[in-house]
């Protein structure tokens, strides 16, 4: 995608796709809603039963130090991550996936550049 990666069944839920099971289709016409083409909302209250406490962690740390962004802010911070870095050029020469490596989002990012970015965002505010 052109903004960042995304797992292509998570793709799949958000587009509605012809290409899920009926268990898949139902999981995303109960708990998905779309506010436009871009952006996906949850139209159930969670069910934090089916994470564990690492995802729960996981999951506040993100709120609580990425919710004050606005979406391109965040865009342009993930692209410094080595995921996005490696296949930057393939995605910018026009080409709609590529196979990600599990290992690839276990790698630091160059920090002096992110903290740079975290800086100027901060500071532009």
């Amino acid at each position: 995608m052109k903004n960042g990666p995304v797992a292509s069944l998570v793709k799949d839920l958000i587009d509605k796709s012809s290409f899920l099971t009926d268990e898949e289709k139902h999981y995303a016409e109960e708990y998905l809603g779309n506010l436009d083409t871009r952006i996906v909302k949850s139209i159930k209250d969670v069910d934090l039963s089916v994470f564990s406490k690492s995802d729960i962690e996981a999951l506040n740390f993100a709120i609580n130090n990425f919710s004050k962004y606005q979406a391109l802010t965040l865009v342009n911070f993930s692209h410094e991550y080595p995921e996005w870095k490696k296949h930057k050029q393939q995605l910018d020469s026009g080409q709609r996936q590529a196979s990600m490596d599990y290992s690839d989002f276990l790698k630091i990012p160059k920090m002096q550049k992110m903290i740079l970015l975290l800086l100027t965002i901060n500071y532009s505010k």
